[in-house]
């Protein structure tokens, strides 16, 4: 990952990453750690509650933070979207709100606010431009977890358009990007994060397949019961091996793709 126009910032900075312990948080402090920015405020959830809006105002009086990486939400699958949709929509608000009202009475030089890709209308023309947002109805699985997000937007908007406005608000949508700390198949994971990783197994699993149904055949027609026997079952346990080594291979080298890069300012 790598942070663009950076230029104006100075490596003492104070930079405030909401949300440092999240996948794109978690790599945009890396980014900055290793372009030399060491000035770094990072907070665990139990440590400052941004959904406490005192707490919020308290921590951005004591520390008065030059810079803000808005990166924390409530984030989820279609399943959690699904079965959550007010806790989805409460929380986010309450941390949009939070942070983007005290960063702009605090005064910093500069947000980052991240959206999201199902903030645009579930049949936006491909490929989606940024004036398509609020031209249509949303995706309905994550459509709560999109309002949330659009209206942290709106804010955003309005806070760095203010006429007594002294910060300076940038928005970012990253895509593409998975979390598969949880598993595959866990409540907070995507369809598409095992879609990414089934493609190439899939594949993996019809040549398997049809190599094993050629070397059984070849083994009934040449060999007798006890040599057919054996064989297969040494086949099919060095199937197994190389099967489960190539698989995690294979997620092993989906999980780089999917961990991608894009430009955050």
């Amino acid at each position: 990952m790598q942070i663009r126009n950076l230029g104006e910032m100075e490596n003492g900075a104070k930079i405030y990453v909401a949300g440092h312990r999240g996948l794109v948080g978690a790599a945009i402090v890396r980014a900055l750690e290793k372009q030399g920015f060491n000035n770094l405020l990072l907070r665990t959830h139990k440590e400052l509650d941004l959904t406490r809006q005192a707490a919020v105002e308290d921590f951005f009086h004591k520390e008065k933070p030059d810079y803000v990486v808005l990166a924390a939400a409530k984030v989820g699958g279609i399943h959690a979207n699904s079965t959550y949709p007010a806790e989805f929509i409460a929380v986010n608000l309450q941390i949009q709100t939070n942070v983007i009202d005290a960063a702009y009475k605090a005064g910093v030089k500069k947000l980052l606010f991240l959206g999201s890709s199902c903030i645009y209308p579930k049949f936006a023309p491909q490929p989606i431009a940024e004036d398509s947002l609020l031209t249509g109805p949303l995706e309905p699985t994550n459509e709560w977890y999109a309002v949330a997000k659009i209206s942290g937007i709106k804010m955003c908007q309005v806070s760095g358009s203010s006429k007594n406005a002294q910060v300076d608000v940038n928005l970012a949508t990253p895509t593409s990007i998975a979390d598969t700390s949880f598993g595959l198949f866990h409540e907070k994971c995507q369809l598409e994060i095992a879609l990414h990783y089934s493609m190439d197994v899939i594949a993996l699993i019809i040549c398997l397949t049809v190599w094993s149904l050629l070397v059984s055949t070849w083994t009934v027609a040449f060999c007798d019961a006890k040599v057919c026997t054996d064989s297969l079952l040494m086949f099919s346990f060095s199937m197994r091996y190389c099967g489960e080594h190539m698989f995690d291979q294979l997620c092993l080298h989906q999980m780089r793709k999917l961990w991608c890069q894009f430009p955050v300012c």
